[in-house]
This record gives C-alpha cells, structure tokens and sequence, in this order.
C-alpha cells in the first residue's frame, strides 16, 4: 500500500496497479472500440502465435539465418572478452566461443547451439576464475597479445561491427527476395 501512496504523491505518474490507467480513455480510442463492436469484432485473436509457414520462406533461410546469427554472436561476444580482459584470457575465449558451434557442426542440429553455449560458459568461467593467474602464464602468446591490440582499433571494431550487421541482414535479405 505504500508503494501507491508514494506513487500517488507523485506528478505525472500512471498507476496501472488495478490493471488499469487512472486516467478516463480517448475519445478516439473509445470511438474505435464503439465502431469495433458495431463491426462484430469481438472474438479474441488466436494465442498460438503466427504460423511458421508465414514467417519463413523456407527451411534454407531458418539455417542460413541461425548460422548468421551464432557467427555474428560469436564475434560480438569475442569482442567484448577482449575489450574487457587480458589476451590470454581472450585467447581462452576462442575456445570457449568456438565450442558451441563446432559441437553444431557435429551434431548438425543447431537447435543445441544454446545447450552447448550455456555449458562451455558456465565451465569456461569457472575455470577462469579459479585458474586465472596459470592461464595468464601459460596462455601468454605475443603474437596472438598483438593481434587482440589491432582487434582493439577502431577501424579493426567498426569493420567487425559491420560484418556483424552484414551476417544479421543475410536471412534478412534472403526473406524479403533482395539477395
């Protein structure tokens, strides 16, 4: 009850704790619902969500689509470990964000991707945690230190950005006919 009374002390603030604004409707909005119910619309719409068949031109785009998206997540991901923590823990990342999808290519079901996703992170970051200083030491690579530094270029992270909206455009394009 306190929560409402602070709420209502407040200027310009709606309460929709009753489930409803406290404020009367539009015009416009009530003329609508008047015009609706003259019209016979009055039944519910179907709750199952759209057909599949209307949102997908084929199972080609659904593959195409999921393996663009995981790539573009993939590099995303990747880019933000490096921004964040050391090469080596970058390094460690590779192998933690590649895990996912060479399991799909194994299984050829990318349906899994998110099973082996949450899995290789929850054991990659546990044992980034509790082996932090052996993996600096043993995965100290200069080449690899360097390459992470140009990564970390602006030019290197919008050119990475950009092909990251490429690979999400792809199915995209595909769905609309444009490619």
């Amino acid at each position: 009850r306190r929560f409402f009374d602070i709420a209502n002390s407040m200027e310009n603030v709606v309460s929709l704790g009753v489930g409803e604004p406290d404020f009367d409707t539009p015009w416009h909005i009530r003329e609508e619902g008047i015009y609706s119910l003259e019209k016979g619309r009055t039944f519910y719409t179907a709750n199952a969500g759209p057909r599949a068949d209307a949102l997908f031109v084929s199972d080609q785009v659904v593959v195409i689509g999921t393996i663009c998206w995981l790539v573009a997540y993939t590099i995303w991901n990747w880019l933000f470990v490096i921004g964040e923590f050391s090469p080596s823990i970058g390094y460690l990342h590779i192998g933690i964000l590649s895990s996912p999808i060479i399991s799909i290519l194994l299984t050829m079901n990318p349906g899994y991707w998110l099973v082996f996703r949450a899995n290789s992170l929850t054991c990659g970051g546990v044992f980034q945690i509790y082996c932090k200083d052996d993996i600096e030491k043993k995965l100290e690579n200069e080449k690899l230190a360097a390459f992470i530094e140009k990564v970390k270029s602006p030019p290197a992270q919008i050119a990475l950005m950009i092909l990251n909206l490429v690979l999400i455009a792809v199915p995209v394009g595909i769905y609309f006919g444009i490619i």
